[in-house]
């Protein structure tokens, strides 16, 4: 009996969305749980209201842009993820773009999850510290704010392996 039949994987839209450490995850998850699973990403639209930064551009067509790219590609992964065949389980993945009107990328993620009745969210961080961390802005602190807010399970996941040349470095 599997724990989880419906994963939900909120993912930044920044390169190619299958090498996102925790998309494979949530993907190696699902396979071993016989799981759905829903790939989501939040379109902030607080940001129209910069109107200095995108005043050249009319605020609807941007939105409406952004919404498009973003569910194409996450539709394009969903497809690939879907025509994997692996341990005779035929994944099945949708995709969904979320929107957050108010900029609360957390909670627009959690009440996706809630009302898609996920057992369980795999949420990716980057592990930022000081100023990188402020230079990414909000978006940066999603996987710390869905821990406060998140009424299901949680699994966050590093970006990636720790630097080794630092570990190094420690080791003088």
């Amino acid at each position: 009996m599997s724990i989880y039949q419906r994963i939900i994987v909120p993912v930044d839209l920044d390169g190619d969305l299958l090498t996102k450490t925790n998309l494979c995850t949530a993907i190696a998850l699902a396979q071993d749980q016989k799981a759905t699973l829903k790939i989501i990403t939040v379109v902030d639209e607080a940001i129209m209201g910069l109107n200095g930064e995108f005043g050249w551009t009319d605020p609807a067509t941007l939105d409406a842009n952004m919404r498009d790219d973003a569910q194409r590609q996450l539709d394009s992964a969903a497809r690939k993820i879907n025509d994997q065949n692996i341990n005779d389980h035929n994944l099945m993945a949708e995709a969904e773009v979320i929107e957050a009107p108010d900029g609360h990328i957390a909670r627009h993620i959690e009440a996706a999850a809630l009302a898609w009745r996920a057992d369980l969210i795999v949420i990716g961080t980057r592990g930022l510290h000081g100023l990188a961390r402020w230079t990414y802005g909000l978006s940066s602190h999603t996987s710390e704010d869905l821990l406060r807010v998140a009424r299901l399970p949680l699994l966050v996941v590093p970006d990636s392996a720790p630097d080794s040349k630092a570990k190094d470095a420690s080791d003088d």
